[in-house]
């Protein structure tokens, strides 16, 4: 028997001018059974085919192995961006994957952070509660000495489609004080979608999402902070991670 998990939130990134966030990732598989297990990953990319990495041979009875990225394969994953990946394993897991990103900009009050989201199944409909772009500078009319925090918030939300054939997703904004908004996103085959919410909703103005596939698909969300002044200040940094809802899972 074989067992399904999925993960789409990673991170590798090699900081640059434009982008200064350094990223790096670690992949836990957690085994709570009293049977050795194996597991084959898969990984899935933006804008380059998927990758299947060399089986992990064993993973030991109620222990975990580890993988750290982009170390497991530097050939592929340095300098990929936002991927994500599919775990088939033989025996149950529990499966985390955490992604650090530090901004490698000078020294500044805020420098780095790390997500950490579970292995999912895939679903047809996923929920994130707790939508927001926050805009403080904006809000209290540039007066900056009434802004309760030094820096604003947007967020990404990350879709995995490992189906071969493109999927039409709906992304569904359910505003607390105005209509709701959909808008038809193309998820192409094998590949990650990666969506930033900046200047793309009414910032301060809280809402949901709901992403309606019409095959299952694994989701996540971060939520980053960056500077009153832009990210020319210091950059976009994690904040934390949003975590959707699988409806149908």
């Amino acid at each position: 028997m074989q067992y399904e998990y999925y993960v789409s939130s990673g991170f590798c990134h090699i900081p640059t001018p434009a982008d200064p966030r350094y990223g790096v990732a670690e992949l836990v598989l957690y085994n709570p059974t009293t049977s050795p297990a194996k597991a084959v990953i898969t990984a899935y990319f933006e804008r380059r085919v998927p990758y299947v990495l060399p089986t992990v041979v064993e993973i030991k009875p109620e222990t975990n192995a580890s993988l750290n990225f982009p170390d497991a394969a530097p050939d592929v994953f340095t300098d990929c961006g936002f991927w994500g990946a599919k775990i088939v394993s033989t025996t149950p897991l529990a499966v985390n994957i955490l992604s650090g990103q530090k901004v490698m900009r000078g020294a500044k009050l805020f420098t780095g952070g790390s997500t950490s989201f579970n292995g999912t199944k895939l679903s047809t409909v996923w929920q994130f509660p707790d939508g927001l772009w926050l805009e403080w500078i904006k809000y209290y009319n540039n007066d900056r000495p009434l802004v309760p925090f030094p820096f604003n918030e947007i967020e990404h939300y990350l879709a995995l489609n490992p189906h071969p054939d493109d999927l039409e997703v709906e992304m569904i904004f359910q505003y607390q004080r105005r209509a709701h908004v959909t808008e038809r996103v193309l998820l192409r085959g094998e590949r990650m979608f990666v969506w930033d919410n900046f200047e793309k909703v009414d910032y301060n103005a809280n809402y949901t999402i709901k992403f309606v596939s019409p095959k299952p698909i694994a989701a996540s969300a971060v939520r980053y902070i960056y500077g009153l002044d832009g990210f020319d200040d210091w950059g976009i940094q994690v904040h934390c991670a949003m975590f959707g809802v699988g409806m149908d899972t």
